[in-house]
């Protein structure tokens, strides 16, 4: 879900002097709204769309998120970037998971079925589940 933000033409007046006017408190709202959707991994063009902004605001805004980033120097990943691992730990774990399961069958049976197999079963009979 978009966030509130102006619709195009205030949000083309609110970008400060480079478009006639001088910076408002609402430029730094609009900004800071913005470089959170970069953050989370929007890209520019998702942004214009979403929150129907003028793209030359959207590029400039884009730019300075990006120098902004890198004057910050070495940082951890990103929210994007943080997801991509955690699939890739998953997939390692579903892997580790299913290769536990072919190497140790009996894991998978019930407590029932591995007193039968230990020959402890209680009626001497074999349990079809097993």
């Amino acid at each position: 879900m978009p966030l509130p933000l102006p619709a195009a033409p205030a949000a083309l007046a609110a970008v400060g002097s480079r478009y006639g006017r001088d910076p408002s408190p609402a430029d730094g709202v609009l900004a800071a709204d913005v470089f959170d959707a970069f953050e989370a991994g929007k890209t520019p063009t998702q942004v214009v769309q979403e929150y129907e902004l003028v793209p030359r605001l959207v590029a400039d805004l884009y730019r300075q998120f990006l120098e902004l980033r890198a004057a910050a120097g070495p940082r951890g990943p990103t929210v994007s970037d943080r997801l991509v691992l955690l699939e890739q730990g998953m997939a390692q774990l579903r892997a580790a998971h299913d290769e536990l399961a072919f190497t140790v069958p009996f894991t998978t049976r019930s407590p029932l079925c591995l007193r039968e197999m230990l020959g402890e079963g209680e009626d001497g009979g074999a349990d079809p589940l097993c």
